[in-house]
């Protein structure tokens, strides 16, 4: 069992799952900028993680089904589980973001199981893809110091409510390939490290 996961995509898969668990160890400590960046690496594997799946010539179809349900519950980790932890600690554990962290989790779990069990239709996702939940908790988290802490925290809240809308709503969203998967990559990496710089110039 443990092979599997030593499969270079399943374990860039794997390292996405671990740049979650670091964005809720930052946001328990109060380092929101550093918990984003952590959320953005888990958007850069979970962006390529396909890509290094299907350029292995020696992938099975075993190891390819494995690599699709493990890529289904990393994503439910990073977009459901992570961002809903987050979501509950920047809003100091208020009924409001408890609620939201669970329709979070939800919306995610709704949007990943379908996608299992469909597929793309053509070259096109049903609904927001979660990375780019990822994408806009990456982007949000940029106003953390520039606003008062609860506007901050209403403006994640409803920054993610919206994605969260998009991942359930009957959405034809084109996959990132080529040019579009790299800049979305590069996107990323960069708000990432744009985090990291803000917390060491503090």
């Amino acid at each position: 069992m443990l092979s599997y996961a030593l499969y270079p995509a399943n374990a860039c898969t794997l390292a996405g799952v671990a740049c979650s668990v670091l964005a809720v160890y930052f946001a328990t400590g109060g380092q929101v900028q550093l918990a984003a960046a952590a959320i953005l690496w888990a958007a850069v594997f979970d962006a390529v993680d396909g890509v290094v799946a299907r350029r292995d010539p020696h992938r099975t179809a075993t190891q390819g089904q494995f690599g699709l349900y493990l890529d289904s519950l990393a994503d439910v980790v990073s977009a459901g589980m992570a961002v809903g932890a987050v979501l509950i600690l920047v809003g100091d554990r208020h009924p409001v973001f408890v609620t939201a962290a669970v329709i979070t989790v939800c919306a995610v779990a709704v949007r990943l199981a379908y996608f299992t069990a469909h597929g793309l239709e053509g070259d096109h996702f049903v609904g927001v893809p979660v990375v780019y939940n990822l994408l806009a908790f990456g982007v949000v988290a940029l106003l953390a110091p520039f606003l008062p802490a609860g506007v901050f925290a209403v403006d994640l809240l409803v920054a993610n409510l919206l994605v969260v809308v998009g991942n359930v709503a009957p959405l034809r969203t084109p996959k990132p390939r080529g040019r579009g998967l790299v800049l979305l990559v590069t996107v990323c990496v960069v708000l990432s490290a744009v985090h990291v710089v803000m917390v060491i110039l503090r």
